[in-house]
């Protein structure tokens, strides 16, 4: 009975664990981001305001303009989503990893997350299962069995080009060691198009709300 009820015990902790798994990258995520977006608002804000009130002398109580206030905000915007994208990426990996498919089975090879072997040989395949992957990987390759942390997530980022089709194409005398450092950390910032263009509306919309809201 004891150990039943311990086994329960553990199991309603893992559960919920799973729904803090991020938590940690994501504050580490959100506090930078509303330094970078806040500070950027207000000081482009000010710029505009110290202008105005050095060639309009009688101006100088006014609160900043529409135009003034979205571009402010809209620059604020841009500028933390595209400082926190590394951050982003890690914290999306954490929340997405039991979400791959069949075809992207994660591995850990010599304690380094990185693509199933058979997983990146037949990317294309839709005979592939999961069976098939963790049975032909090699004696230093086996199937995660429990969820990676942070510090794993961001290996995987940084082994990206050495699973990248394009890069090993373009390079294909590349090996593990030999991958650019500035190719490597330029995965980290994949995807910060998309973001900024979410992102920069979002803040330009919500912070003028707010300032024509406050007057």
């Amino acid at each position: 009975t004891t150990t039943t009820t311990n086994n329960n015990n553990n199991s309603n902790l893992n559960i919920l664990r799973v729904f803090y798994r991020s938590f940690p990258i994501t504050l580490l995520t959100n506090i930078p981001y509303g330094v970078l977006m806040v500070s950027t608002n207000e000081m482009t804000k000010q710029m505009f305001q110290t202008y105005n009130n050095n060639n309009n002398n009688n101006s100088s109580s006014s609160s900043p303009s529409l135009a003034v206030c979205l571009f402010s905000s809209s620059l604020g915007g841009m500028v933390a989503s595209f400082f926190t994208t590394p951050l982003d990426r890690v914290k999306t990996i954490l929340q997405t990893q039991q979400l791959q498919p069949v075809q992207v089975v994660l591995c850990e090879r010599n304690g380094t997350p990185t693509l199933c072997p058979t997983a990146t040989a037949k990317a294309t395949a839709n005979t592939t299962t999961a069976a098939t992957v963790s049975t032909t990987a090699t004696a230093t390759t086996t199937k995660l069995s429990k969820p990676i942390d942070w510090k794993q997530a961001v290996l995987m980022i940084w082994n990206e080009p050495t699973n990248n089709t394009h890069y090993l194409q373009k390079y294909p005398h590349s090996q593990n060691n030999s991958v650019s450092t500035l190719y490597r950390l330029r995965g980290f910032f994949r995807g910060a198009v998309p973001r900024i263009l979410s992102h920069t509306p979002a803040v330009a919309i919500s912070w003028t709300t707010y300032e024509t809201a406050k007057r």
